[in-house]
């Protein structure tokens, strides 16, 4: 898709989350956005922190502030659709299952649960409002030019997705604010 003057809307895009401090104060209470060339064209509430109750029995953790590559994805084991996060750097490969997906399993065993309380992450970033939510934020990805991948964790296009951590906060994979950090906003 090319914008009136030329640029192609689809190099412009990107996913930006800003998060908030501390999952203690509620959840949901982050924001991502869906951005071309500044200007805003998908918006929802997002749960970035991990708050699954059994975030290190799964190997989880809030995931570091920082820029990432976005995979859109076929499938995982329990989400179509979802859009894999990775960042060699910061330790996060494509062997991890660190993802934006909504906040119900739309594959396997568990498909169509849902939970409303909490974002139940483990470290992905969860919008909230459930698999309709989540299609539109996918439709706004279609929209400027992106396709999802087919199969597991088979991905065609990327996007840059960056997570910022207002509070330049480094956690630990139980949550717990450890240390502060200098990272770019």
């Amino acid at each position: 898709i090319t914008a009136i003057d030329g640029s192609s809307i689809k190099s412009e895009t990107e996913i930006v989350i800003a998060r908030t401090k501390g999952h203690t104060e509620g959840h949901f209470k982050s924001k991502l956005e869906i951005k071309t060339g500044g200007n805003i064209l998908y918006e929802s509430s997002v749960q970035s922190w991990g708050d699954h109750p059994n975030i290190e029995n799964l190997n989880g953790q809030t995931l570091i502030a920082g820029e990432y590559e976005g995979r859109l994805t076929g499938h995982s084991r329990s989400y179509e659709n979802p859009i894999q996060l990775v960042n060699e750097d910061l330790g996060i490969t494509g062997n991890d299952n660190y993802y934006i997906h909504p906040n119900e399993f739309t594959r396997g065993p568990n498909e169509g649960v849902t939970w409303d309380s909490q974002g139940y992450s483990a470290g992905c970033q969860i919008p909230n409002g459930h698999e309709e939510n989540y299609n539109n934020l996918l439709g706004t990805l279609e929209q400027t030019g992106f396709q999802m991948g087919e199969g597991y964790k088979v991905y065609t296009d990327t996007v840059p997705v960056t997570i910022n951590d207002s509070e330049n906060i480094l956690t630990t994979t139980s949550g717990e604010e450890i240390s502060e950090r200098n990272f770019v906003e």
